[in-house]
């Protein structure tokens, strides 16, 4: 007797723990990482997204053949529509995950390896139902956290096995020649007059302003020059588009420059430093650059202005002035394509 009462026991205490399990995750609550809508045949195929596999709920309480730990809620909640023969669901990651998938039926699907030599969990849905499907991502030990790409496809030649982040996007190799490499501060030729040297002023205060023209279609790429200043951009030439000596007192003198493209301006001060502006307005508002000096320095001002492509000619005016109130003419990015 004491031993069925034991048995009973045991019985009551798996079934309370199955309950608990199934309890501890929620396939309708809104996922951790992504929603998504995609139907057969879509263009995005393979669909990646980026997971953490990672979970406290054991998923071998909550069916057969399921293992590893997943967090109560889904990683990603799939809306499958249309029909197709396939729908292949994988984890690609550095270390042993696990997938736990919701359908849109109640049913629980579950895999550890893709294979026995293949820790890459694999779920193949064979002519899938339209609906809502949750993609729980997790790893066969409690609380571990590693990262991967969780892979919808409806194509049989994408696997684990030989999934290639590097195939998907096939394109021509990018020279690296005067981009990716860091260039020595000394390519700007700042002690140098530039190369119209009739680009070259003595201003004072109460001066007139000075407005010329500027082409420009250099091929050094600010943005990797040592200028210690993240905010400088575009591409110029080694010889200055103008100088200006600066002597006496005012409240400020404005820079800007208004050319029939993307611009940019770089303004090496008397101090040494090198500042930099690519648009007057944020969010591609004016592409036209601007920079104020409030109390200038006297001294010596060295001015580039660059060019948004290396080798594109880009021509306008550059204005020197001590009216602060003065903005460049807008210049947008619908504007630069309707005259191409």
């Amino acid at each position: 007797m004491k031993s069925r009462w034991l048995i009973l026991f045991a019985l009551v205490i798996s079934v309370l723990n199955v309950i608990s399990a199934q309890d501890a995750i929620d396939p309708e609550a809104p996922p951790l990482f992504a929603t998504v809508d995609l139907d057969a045949g879509e263009e995005l195929d393979p669909f990646l997204i980026s997971v953490v596999a990672t979970g406290t709920v054991d998923t071998s309480m909550l069916a057969d053949g399921c293992v590893g730990y997943v967090a109560p809620e889904p990683d990603v909640a799939l809306y499958w529509g249309g029909e197709s023969d396939l729908l292949r669901i994988f984890f690609y990651s550095t270390h042993d995950a696990t997938l736990t998938i919701i359908t849109p039926n109640g049913d629980m699907l579950c895999n550890d390896d893709a294979s026995g030599t293949l820790f890459d969990p694999l779920v193949d849905i064979e002519n899938p139902t339209e609906g809502r499907y949750a993609i729980f991502v997790g790893h066969v030990a409690q609380e571990q956290a590693y990262p991967g790409l969780l892979v919808i496809t409806s194509d049989d030649t994408y696997g684990p096995s030989v999934f290639n982040l590097e195939g998907l996007i096939p394109r021509d190799p990018i020279s690296d020649t005067g981009i990716m490499t860091q260039l020595p501060i000394e390519i700007l030729q700042t002690d140098l007059s530039p190369l119209n040297e009739a680009n070259v002023f003595n201003l004072e205060p109460g001066f007139d302003q000075q407005a010329f023209d500027f082409e420009e279609s250099g091929q050094i790429a600010l943005f990797n020059v040592q200028t210690n200043n993240s905010d400088c951009t575009g591409f110029v030439e080694s010889l200055p588009t103008a100088v200006f000596h600066w002597t006496g007192e005012a409240e400020a003198i404005e820079v800007l420059a208004e050319g029939d493209h993307d611009s940019s301006l770089l303004v090496y001060t008397p101090s040494g430093d090198y500042i930099c502006n690519d648009d007057t307005l944020p969010g591609g508002d004016n592409l036209n650059p601007s920079l104020v000096f409030e109390t200038p320095e006297e001294g010596r001002y060295v001015i580039y202005v660059g060019s948004y492509e290396p080798g594109e000619a880009t021509n306008g005016t550059v204005t020197i002035t001590e009216n602060i109130e003065m903005v460049p003419i807008t210049l947008t990015a619908d504007e630069i394509a309707g005259e191409e």
